[in-house]
């Protein structure tokens, strides 16, 4: 069995009290609809957010060269069912930490996104972790590589030791 770890918790804490969650709002990318929907009622508060990503997603996107100078990217993310499993997997491990004595000692609580986002499904069951992730999942690009390194004998390998693109001469990836 493969002993890594498929899933990285990450803490951010951010005051939607400055500026009224604008850096929040550019640090993680969310459209104003999305962020009043979720945090409009928290607007005069610290927030600390947990996050579970994927650090080994096994959905695949495709990058491919339209021409000699633009590409055509399709991220394809989490069109693998074990990304959403392991992402509730996630969820419910955080909501289990903030439930916790020390964190409620510390005087945090969870919110509670169900009355604005997923009110058509029970909360904290597959389906309403499943809208969560729907409505609010983003990529963070980090945790993994944009594409695999590996020898000729490796299918899943996109450049060569060498950092060439396989299929594409000229053209070498470094990430």
């Amino acid at each position: 069995a493969d002993e890594r770890p498929d899933l990285q918790l990450s803490s951010f804490s951010h005051g939607l009290t400055s500026n009224f969650g604008i850096d929040f709002k550019k640090s993680f990318k969310i459209n104003e609809d999305i962020f009043q929907k979720i945090f409009g009622p928290y607007r005069n508060s610290e927030v600390t957010a947990l996050l579970p990503t994927l650090i080994r997603p096994k959905s695949r996107g495709q990058i491919r060269l339209k021409n000699s100078r633009e590409v055509e990217i399709e991220p394809n993310h989490l069109s693998h069912p074990d990304d959403y499993r392991l992402l509730i997997e996630g969820l419910r491990y955080c909501y289990g930490l903030i439930n916790t004595q020390a964190f409620q000692n510390a005087g945090l609580t969870p919110f509670k996104p169900e009355s604005h986002l997923c009110d058509h499904t029970d909360p904290y069951t597959e389906s309403y972790w499943t809208c969560l992730i729907q409505q609010f999942a983003f990529s963070a690009n980090f945790a993994v590589g944009s594409c695999k390194m590996g020898h000729d004998n490796d299918p899943m390998a996109v450049v060569d030791p060498e950092l060439r693109v396989r299929g594409v001469q000229n053209l070498r990836v470094i990430d």
